[in-house]
């Protein structure tokens, strides 16, 4: 498993829990630029630059049913919700 296939399935995963919360509309899951690379790490146990990972979230935003916006620039917090 490559990063990428690491960052698709950690916001696969959590576009999921997204999408089946309930009704609730303003079901939603804050996360970090530095989690998102944390978490990959501890999948595939390589280190990659939070840049790329977050270019990966991009790319991942364009082809699913998700919106992913910043919250906050200088902390690097985005915000998933359907």
């Amino acid at each position: 498993m490559n990063a990428k296939q690491a960052t698709y399935q950690l916001l696969d995963k959590w576009n999921t829990a997204v999408s089946t919360e309930g009704l609730s509309l303003d079901a939603c899951i804050d996360f970090s630029g530095l989690e998102l690379a944390n978490l990959s790490h501890d999948i595939i146990h390589e280190y990659h630059y939070v840049g790329t990972l977050l270019r990966y979230m991009r790319e991942y935003r364009q082809t699913h049913d998700c919106t992913i916006t910043c919250i906050n620039k200088r902390k690097s917090l985005y915000r998933m919700e359907r």
